[in-house]
């Protein structure tokens, strides 16, 4: 097979990335890795605190929060050792430890009420607290790298000519265009849009075997993953900021030919996305609001 496709030329040629190309992409990668080991050490945090305390989550969802965090600092976080201290002396401990201006009182007064009932765990204590808070800090310290490489990776963004004219869309954050240029390279290597949907993996593909026929036309998925996630998480915030998409996924809904359910209107709506950072980006176009709306009603492709 690799001797045929030698002799009908039908192979591919790899292009290493340069420059700030290269930064972005490498970059992100690493960028995506740290947002995955904070996840985890997130999970270690809350597994741990659902054994000595399980009830705080009702008052802070958010373990990471400057009120939690002061918490977990200040004091061992297990309801039992909380219940040894006054209300008083709970609320002191714990805006000793605090960095930020205001205090949630109220919430530390809830946590309070809470702990007299709380049924965690009354044995090996310290051994988990330890873990708890070591979990924290490793959490907030994959915090502050991310925060440090993205400042370092938006640099290297604005250096592109393509960035300027894909923040012009309306709508896309400036890290979600980053994110999607880190994946995608330069675009003017893309002489087609079909090549960049490819890439992405987001091209319906009928899903057939035997006789088995599946109606639903679902996406490849043999691209790369994280070009999709951002393309996703990107289109999800456009669906409500920029008219086009909204328009769009609107209508791929509500048409009278063969409507889509919701997350194949979403799909289609990343593709379209794709097709605006295509066009801005590679023929180095400003968006423009207008000429979307004026297209709206073309074919869907």
């Amino acid at each position: 097979m690799i001797a045929d496709l030698l002799r009908t030329g039908k192979f591919t040629e790899t292009e290493l990335r340069t420059g700030a190309y290269a930064e972005l992409q490498i970059g992100h990668a690493t960028y995506w890795r740290l947002r995955y080991d904070r996840g985890r050490q997130v999970t270690l945090l809350t597994n741990a605190l659902r054994q000595v305390f399980p009830e705080l989550q009702q008052v802070f969802r958010d373990l990471t929060g400057q009120t939690a965090q002061a918490l977990l600092r200040s004091v061992p976080a297990a309801a039992a050792q909380i219940r040894q201290m006054s209300c008083a002396d709970f609320i002191g401990r714990v805006r000793q430890e605090s960095s930020a201006r205001r205090l949630a009182v109220g919430r530390l007064q809830k946590a309070y009420a809470l702990a007299q009932q709380s049924i965690g765990l009354t044995e090996g204590l310290e051994a988990l607290c330890f873990d708890l808070q070591n979990s924290l800090k490793s959490a907030l310290l994959l915090d502050q790298q991310a925060r440090q490489l993205l400042s370092i990776l938006m640099r290297a963004f604005w250096i592109l000519p393509e960035a300027p004219y894909l923040c012009s869309i309306q709508g896309l954050w400036e890290t979600s265009a980053m994110g999607l240029l880190a994946e995608t390279g330069n675009l003017s290597c893309y002489h087609k849009l079909k090549s960049l949907t490819k890439l992405a993996g987001t091209q319906p593909t009928p899903k057939e075997s035997g006789r088995y026929h599946r109606s639903l036309t679902p996406f490849s998925k043999q691209g790369r993953s994280r070009l999709r996630v951002v393309l996703f998480w990107a289109t999800m915030h456009l669906l409500r900021h920029n008219d086009a998409i909204g328009y769009h996924y609107h209508r791929f809904q509500t048409r009278s030919q063969r409507p889509l359910e919701k997350m194949e209107a979403i799909g289609a709506c990343m593709n379209k996305l794709l097709a605006y950072v295509w066009i801005t980006g590679r023929n180095r176009v400003w968006y423009a609001p207008e000429i979307w709306q004026r297209l709206a009603a073309g074919p869907v492709r």
